[in-house]
């Protein structure tokens, strides 16, 4: 995502650049959270078919009202299809907000920049970036149907490859229970079996039989990549 959001602004640069038609499609806000969010209450308040959209941390904290995650809820009991994108790992996340869209099926998780998307009825967007050393934060509104279309492509293909919510949770619950916590512990210190056995006071063959049954929980190939899962997921840091 982080790659076709990055081809997206490019774009948006370009059509902004040539001072064509569609510089009055593409409007330039101040990128403070304040312009955003006001942008975006609209669009999902007015939507009436579909909102797509890229949550970043800053919405989920848990010291921060989650009042994007209310108007999409809001819009879901209004028939509007709801499409969002949170950002691993959801241990970093507000548990009470993310319990409450975990069963819906709209909602996935991955990897994420640290940006903002919101699609409305695929007839406009609005796009936030973070500040950078190279540029300051910005947010984009654009209307443009030729650049919506492409930033609703990307999406869609993003939100593909995310993982629903609720198995992220299900999975994660079970592995912060022990023993399987401290056997991920000892697969991230790269112990060997024999090392993490005897950490646990158990036997090898019940190691290993553990090592297993975690693999399978997180649909890893590998020890490696279960490492990998653990820390997405936020059981170890």
């Amino acid at each position: 995502m982080d790659d076709s959001l990055h081809q997206a602004q490019e774009l948006i640069r370009r059509a902004m650049s040539t001072r064509n038609r569609y510089s009055r499609q593409i409007r330039h806000l101040p990128g403070d959270d304040t312009a955003f969010q006001g942008a975006v209450d609209e669009m999902i308040t007015k939507a009436q078919r579909e909102v797509l959209c890229v949550l970043s941390a800053r919405e989920l904290c848990p010291n921060r009202r989650p009042g994007t995650v209310r108007l999409l809820q809001h819009a879901e009991r209004r028939g509007v299809q709801v499409k969002a994108l949170l950002p691993a790992p959801v241990a970093a996340t507000d548990a009470a907000v993310i319990r409450a869209v975990s069963g819906q099926p709209g909602y996935r998780t991955r990897e994420l920049p640290d940006e903002n998307l919101v699609i409305a009825d695929g007839r406009e967007a609005a796009l936030r970036t973070p500040h950078r050393a190279e540029e300051p934060a910005q947010t984009l509104l654009v209307s443009v149907r030729s650049l919506v279309h492409v930033l609703r492509t990307m999406f869609g293909v993003t939100w593909s490859s995310g993982v629903p919510l609720g198995d992220i949770l299900d999975v994660h619950e079970k592995l912060r229970e022990e023993p399987a916590r401290s056997v991920i512990a000892s697969l991230s210190a790269g112990d060997k079996d024999e090392v993490g056995a005897r950490k646990l006071g158990i036997s090898v063959r019940t190691y290993r039989r553990h090592v297993a049954d975690i693999m399978r929980e997180m649909n890893a190939n590998s020890r490696f990549q279960a490492g990998l899962r653990a820390a997405e997921l936020g059981i170890i840091i």
